[in-house]
């Protein structure tokens, strides 16, 4: 019996033998089969390996939404060189200069407009497919550094995190057992592929084999355009995609049946607004936990789990994550009591690049992440979460959740989206304040007045601010950071 762990290109391999010629691959120019996908992967493999490019080599990506960038992804794993995932904007050492992350790379690729050039050794040249039959080393371990993405720092500076391409492998194969999936399903990536989203998306079409569209823009009238012209049946996003689908003013002039299932992570979303959500798309949304450190997903819900139980939370264990909740001190604690969500299994990152002090602060004397998530597990096995440690705001002692506020608000039948952050405060200490994108008109008194049903005297926001929308990150999510800075400048 084969015990042998494949790696991404072994899974390819096997792809296109069993299903050539299905669509893998597509944007609004370029679309390829799986065998086409087989071909160029190699094809790109080749002029890496012809360049020098080795087995643990580190090559920066410019990671633009775009097919190409995919076809790279899948040649540097092929190779077992180290693919540093980089933003979509701008060259790839201005952004690792802006992360603080000093990185040895042997190459860098990167886009100019539509095509690929790659900056070697001092030159810049265009990177082409070498579709020659020339031979070149296949990696065939999969448990080596493949993938550094880099945390989004809504809170807090960028950290390098280092992925095995096992890390992504079974993490995919984790969310089949999990339920994810209906046959003949066709994805769409709308997040950036340079954050877990996206790259997991990259990543899984492969190992769960269903066509992946890239679309070159994400505005609303062209995610739902290419919704109705594709058939796509499944996407991935943060609360802020769905909310800004879901309150789109031309959305009825599409045809969104397709559309059956999507993913939800990186935010906090209530209950109430989560089902209206899934009642205004029309869709089986799925929520899910995960963090950049865990490949992806720790927990999920599927799509046979009731909307009360989708709507209220974050999904079980998947099949390879262990986890434990603990207290301040390390301890294990009881389901029903709430502390650090820890985690162990297949899906952990290999730690940080160049950071000791942060790989030590991470793990356990027993090798469990630390998460910085706060959360307990229901009677059913469920995740509820709570908030993040460096999220909790101290009023006086009290410690107050930004999560438990913003899900507050997000149940307000007014409120589209909200952000809450702690602002320093000289009575206080800190005092919670809230950036709130409303659906129509209402004052500050009147959200307070709603929030009196849920929220204590000590948890009420000081200050409400109104906005056209929430300042985000390129992943979707609320940039903290921007809406601290409003608040302490006012």
């Amino acid at each position: 019996m084969n015990t042998r762990k494949k790696t991404l290109f072994h899974y390819l391999e096997e792809y296109a033998r069993d299903d050539g010629e299905k669509l893998c691959i597509y944007d609004n120019t370029e679309r390829y089969t799986v065998s086409e996908t087989l071909n160029l992967t190699r094809a790109y493999a080749r002029t890496l390996y012809n360049m020098g490019i080795r087995e643990g080599d580190f090559v920066g990506l410019q990671a633009k939404r775009r097919v190409r960038t995919a076809l790279v992804i899948y040649a540097l794993e092929t190779l077992g060189a180290v693919a540093v995932v980089c933003h979509a904007h701008g060259g790839v050492d201005d952004f690792l200069k802006n992360t603080g992350v000093d990185m040895p790379l042997k190459a860098r690729i990167e886009f100019r407009g539509n095509e690929l050039v790659v900056l070697y050794e001092g030159m810049e040249t265009p990177f082409s497919p070498d579709l020659s039959e020339k031979s070149f080393s296949v990696c065939e371990n999969p448990d080596l550094p493949g993938l550094i993405i880099f945390t989004s720092g809504s809170t807090k500076v960028s950290k390098a995190v280092i992925l095995s391409q096992n890390n992504m492998i079974l993490n995919g194969l984790d969310t089949v057992r999990a339920g994810w999936y209906m046959p003949a399903e066709k994805g769409m990536i709308i997040t950036p592929v340079c954050h877990l989203l996206g790259l997991f998306m990259v990543i899984c079409c492969i190992v769960v084999r269903y066509p992946l569209y890239f679309p070159l823009h994400i505005a609303p009238d062209e995610l739902m355009a290419a919704i109705e012209k594709f058939g796509i049946t499944f996407i991935q996003g943060v609360p802020t995609s769905y909310i800004t689908a879901a309150t789109y003013k031309d959305r009825e002039k599409y045809d969104l049946s397709s559309l059956k299932g999507g993913m939800m992570g990186g935010g906090a979303c209530g209950t109430e607004q989560f089902k209206r959500l899934e009642a205004a798309l029309g869709m089986t949304i799925i929520p899910s936990y995960g963090m950049s450190e865990a490949s992806g997903g720790i927990t999920t819900m599927s799509r046979e789990d009731s909307l009360e139980d989708r709507s209220s939370g974050t999904g079980r264990l998947l099949p390879s994550v262990k986890a434990k909740i603990t207290d301040s001190e390390g301890k294990t604690l009881p389901d029903g009591e709430t502390g650090e969500i820890c985690v162990k299994g297949p899906n952990v990152m290999l730690g940080y690049y160049g950071d000791d002090k942060a790989n030590r602060e991470a793990f356990d004397s027993e090798g469990w992440l630390k998460t910085g998530d706060l959360g307990y597990f229901d009677e059913k096995g469920i995740l509820r979460l709570c908030g993040r440690k460096k999220d909790i705001i101290i009023r006086g002692g009290e410690n107050i959740s930004c999560v438990k506020i913003e899900c507050a608000l997000a149940e307000l039948p007014f409120v589209n989206a909200a952000a809450v952050v702690g602002i320093e405060n000289e009575l206080y200490g800190e005092i919670p304040c809230a950036m709130i994108v409303a659906s129509s008109s209402v004052t500050e008194e009147e959200v307070r007045a709603a929030l009196l049903k849920t929220l204590t005297k000590n948890e009420m926001p000081e200050r409400i601010a109104f906005a056209e929308k929430l300042p985000l990150l390129d992943s979707g999510k609320p940039d903290k950071l921007a809406v601290k800075k409003y608040f302490s400048n006012g």
